[in-house]
């Protein structure tokens, strides 16, 4: 995997806005490198020359770098969508901005209610049937 879009160094700022813009932007440009790479995969193989190990980590380098300066120029959005859809849960003055739940999972009772729910038989009795 290419982790050379990621750059560790904001890990040092304790802005927490500035972090999640820049793990968004490193998001993107990490998944527009992945796109360039499965892009790269559906050529087809030959030619006059067969491509070398070093001629595939140059690419390799080539597709990150093109993905992070794509990013740094407007990218294609997708790390500013992200930001303003998970900035929003960031710490404010008052603590988090999640939302308070009851339960963090449904139990086995729940499930089976639910299945219950949306099939209209009892699971217990169609299991027992199964057997």
């Amino acid at each position: 995997m290419n982790t050379e879009v990621i750059d560790s160094s904001i890990n040092y700022t304790k802005d927490k806005t500035l972090k999640l813009k820049k793990a968004c932007e490193d998001f993107e440009a990490l998944f527009v490198s992945k796109m360039f790479e499965t892009m790269r995969k559906s050529e087809i193989e030959g030619g006059l020359v067969e491509k070398n190990q070093g001629e595939q980590v140059f690419t390799s380098m080539l597709d990150s770098e093109i993905a992070q300066l794509s990013v740094k120029g407007g990218g294609m959005g997708l790390g500013k969508m992200m930001f303003e859809s998970l900035s929003k849960y960031l710490d404010n003055d008052k603590g988090n901005n999640f939302p308070a739940q009851e339960k963090t999972a449904p139990t086995g009772s729940d499930i089976l209610k639910l299945r219950q729910e949306l099939s209209g038989t009892d699971v217990a009795s169609d299991i027992a049937v199964r057997q």
